[in-house]
């Protein structure tokens, strides 16, 4: 593998061959990731956002990986989210899903980790006591299960309902550790 070469903070601006620019855009808090960039066509306002906007498909919970663990940080993400509409103008190509308008992409994923969290709370909340079978490696796949099984519910028509199952853990750890 190669090492990296070049690194920046904040904002880096390229010129492409054909004249036109793109700029490389640091977003101030973890997103989905510890650290999130996104990339702005210059020209049109459109913004390449990876996995931080899924339009109509279910997102990865887990969160950035920091000293070795997940740390899913929600409000840092609909933060970054927020800050979208002052960047581009056009269209958010997310991780998955179709590509639509910057504002429609904000208030969609906005409302989905705001009910996302809602729903592990909720759940976390019903469990009680029973709350430690989330550290029983026997018991936990059938809570994350019951977890994914919520998410259906409220989000019938998104896509990869999977990807709650397979990631939710890293928001239940973190709640669990945090609280």
């Amino acid at each position: 593998m190669e090492p990296i070469k070049t690194t920046f903070k904040g904002k880096e601006v390229i010129k492409l061959k054909s004249g036109e620019t793109i700029s490389l855009i640091e977003l101030p808090k973890p997103g989905i990731s510890s650290t999130q960039t996104v990339v702005r066509i210059d020209k049109s306002g459109d913004l390449i956002v990876g996995d931080l906007v899924h339009t109509r498909h279910h997102a990865w919970l887990e969160g950035g990986i920091v000293d070795g663990k997940p740390t899913p940080d929600l409000a840092g993400w609909k933060a970054d989210l927020k800050v979208l509409p002052t960047l581009g103008k056009g269209k958010v190509y997310g991780g998955r899903g179709d590509f639509v308008a910057v504002k429609e992409a904000v208030a969609q994923e906005v409302a989905y980790l705001e009910k996302a969290d809602q729903i592990v709370d909720g759940y976390l909340k019903a469990l009680g006591p029973r709350v430690s079978e989330l550290n029983d490696s026997e018991k936990k796949g059938a809570h994350f299960a019951a977890i994914q099984a919520e998410f259906v519910k409220a989000f019938p028509d998104y896509a990869f309902p999977d990807m709650v199952g397979y990631s939710v853990y890293g928001l239940v750890q973190h709640k669990l550790t945090s609280h």
